[in-house]
């Protein structure tokens, strides 16, 4: 649904409760038919899709960061995200809630980012998810160009009272990064996952709080580290366009270029 859409059922709604009387405004599948819609696009190759939602989700220590830097970085330069996935080159933002300036400065800097990069970035400046928020992410990306929103982590944008749990709660707060989607930006969110049973790791369900987060998004990429080594693996669980890929795993070298 576009934005405009939303503002005209919106307005349709108030109308509604003023009047007692709900007009609704629907669509014929005919005419939906006749519309040609642009092709699928990735801003990252099979898994990233472009204006959608993905969750990346992984436990403590899995580099979850370190993923999502590798992507934004890759994706800002228009060049293959872990030598392999091809982009879309836009400019991104890091709306961080975890790591905070210095740390920031630090794994961007390790991974390669330089004062050409065109990453932009808040960070802990601890505003919750709201429409206001939704609005000004928006209209700043509209401004600096950004195709891509990264946010690091999902529970830091929850409301005090908001449950992970709940499943209205999780329905109302994954509406707002929809809200993004529609309005053509691709939203990546870092996430964590529940803690392994006695079954070990089930990528399937790994994701922790209610259904609906999962429900709510396009994809989601697992990850998974080997041990206490320095591999991840990384299982797309989720895509609601095309065949997952296959899993794979991935090496962390230090200092590598």
């Amino acid at each position: 649904m576009s934005s405009l859409a939303r503002e005209t059922y919106q307005e349709l709604w108030r109308m509604g409760e003023e009047s007692g009387k709900l007009n609704l405004l629907t669509e014929r599948v005919g005419d939906l038919l006749q519309i040609e819609f642009p092709p699928e696009a990735w801003v990252v190759d099979q898994l990233v899709p472009a204006k959608s939602v993905t969750i990346l989700s992984g436990s403590p220590g899995s580099f979850k960061t370190w993923l999502y830097i590798e992507m934004a970085i890759r994706v800002a330069s228009g060049r293959p995200a872990f030598g392999h996935f091809k982009t879309i080159q836009t400019n991104v933002l890091v709306i961080d809630e975890e790591s905070g300036r210095e740390r920031l400065q630090k794994r961007f800097r390790q991974m390669g980012a330089d004062d050409t990069t065109t990453i932009h970035f808040l960070s802990r400046v601890g505003y919750k998810m709201s429409q206001l928020y939704v609005d000004g992410i928006i209209e700043k990306a509209e401004a600096l160009g950004v195709g891509m929103v990264i946010f690091d982590s999902f529970t830091r944008f929850m409301g005090q009272k908001a449950d992970e749990n709940a499943s209205g709660d999780m329905a109302e707060l994954m509406d707002y990064y929809r809200q993004l989607a529609d309005a053509g930006l691709s939203v990546l969110i870092l996430h964590h996952n529940r803690k392994e049973g006695a079954g070990g790791f089930n990528p399937a369900q790994a994701l922790r709080g209610s259904s609906d987060i999962l429900a709510s998004a396009d994809c989601h990429i697992a990850v998974s580290r080997v041990g206490q080594s320095e591999k991840v693996k990384l299982i797309q669980t989720k895509n609601r366009d095309v065949w997952e890929p296959m899993p794979f795993e991935l090496r962390f070298q230090e200092n590598a270029s």
